[in-house]
């Protein structure tokens, strides 16, 4: 499973685009398990030390992670379903 994600407008950077990722695996006693990984490119407006940008992105992941659960639980199953069906035009009226 994944959301990908792309900036579409900041003032602060020109791309800041990425993906949260959950897989699905086995833990070493034999237990299921979700790995969650998060994958971004940053590209900021202007220098800006690296270790500047760690930082902010290490601090804002905990509060990313609350608006992906939100939007899950408020979209729940039928919005994914919904999203996935593609939609049908209705017939023409003349």
């Amino acid at each position: 499973r994944r959301i990908e994600f792309k900036c579409t407008d900041s003032m602060f950077f020109s791309t800041f685009d990425g993906e949260w990722k959950v897989t699905e695996q086995t833990s070493v006693t034999g237990e299921p398990e979700s790995l969650l990984s998060y994958v971004v490119d940053v590209k900021p407006n202007g220098p800006v030390p690296v270790a500047a940008l760690e930082w902010r992105i290490r601090e804002d992941v905990p509060t990313n992670l609350r608006a992906v659960k939100k939007a899950a639980v408020e979209v729940g199953m039928a919005g994914v379903q919904s999203a996935r069906t593609p939609r049908r035009l209705p017939p023409p009226t003349n």
